[in-house]
């Protein structure tokens, strides 16, 4: 900046997304001030780490990175109807990579926008401000529903109503789980044997092989996370109806740090 006001860099200046290059500075600077403040952490009391943080490194030329879009350079367009009074659709334009995307309803502003690279392609992340129209939450009636995770019943779901207790089979997408980590291994054998994207590193112990990802393994994991997202989705899915048959406005979880990590 302070060499573009002097007149002595001007394509800072001509570039098109100068907005989107500010936030991956300031992505930058977040990451190495949490590792800052992980290290001084770390060096109070080590004990509440399972190691020492590691230091952020840079990526490789053949990796992408999260592309964040500001709302200077998106706008969302409103379609309205014939009469010109409701509006039937929103779009999300950005000029600069050419997209227009629908959005759902109840979106009346968009914040900033991360294009994330998948490996067959990528994923778009809308932060928004909800309509002021938007549904606000049930009141609470006295009405619970409480939920225990657990991996053969995935979820255990009950109610303080007197209703059936509803069980969600999680056998299915455990068995999924483990065919991807035996075929995993399988692939991490090959490549080992293969010495596929194979590079070595000098460490405290000597030289150390260490290894990409290969093409399949990424297709496997992918395929894998699908399973585990289609799942997720049908779950929630199926305790919210629950919840709405026992006329429950609150539900229960608990949230338990470092739980089942070894599971």
């Amino acid at each position: 900046k302070n060499k573009r006001n002097a007149n002595e860099l001007m394509l800072y200046g001509q570039m098109p997304t100068v907005q989107c290059a500010q936030q991956t500075l300031k992505e930058v600077a977040a990451v190495w001030k949490a590792w800052f403040c992980a290290l001084q952490s770390y060096k109070i009391a080590p004990q509440k780490f399972t190691g020492r943080p590691r230091i952020p490194r840079y990526l490789k030329k053949s990796r992408r990175h999260t592309f964040y879009v500001t709302p200077q350079n998106a706008r969302v367009k409103e379609v309205k109807s014939a009469d010109g009074k409701d509006v039937v659709a929103r779009y999300l334009i950005i000029h600069s990579l050419g997209l227009s995307i629908k959005l759902a309803d109840g979106i009346k502003k968009v914040n900033r926008i991360a294009i994330k690279p998948l490996s067959n392609g990528y994923k778009l992340t809308v932060a928004y401000t909800p309509a002021a129209n938007q549904k606000p939450y049930l009141p609470d009636n006295g009405r619970y529903i409480g939920i225990d995770l657990g991996v053969d019943n995935a979820f255990a779901c009950v109610s303080n109503t007197g209703d059936k207790a509803l069980l969600i089979n999680g056998r299915a997408i455990k068995s999924a789980n483990q065919y991807y980590n035996k075929r995993m291994a399988k692939l991490k054998s090959l490549q080992a044997q293969y010495h596929q994207l194979e590079s070595i590193i000098n460490t405290k112990q000597g030289p150390k092989a260490v290894y990409g990802q290969t093409k399949s393994m990424q297709r496997l994991t992918d395929w894998r996370n699908a399973k585990i997202r289609q799942f997720a989705h049908k779950a929630s899915k199926r305790i919210v109806d629950y919840a709405l048959s026992c006329g429950a406005n609150t539900i229960v979880i608990g949230k338990n740090k470092t739980w089942k990590r070894s599971v």
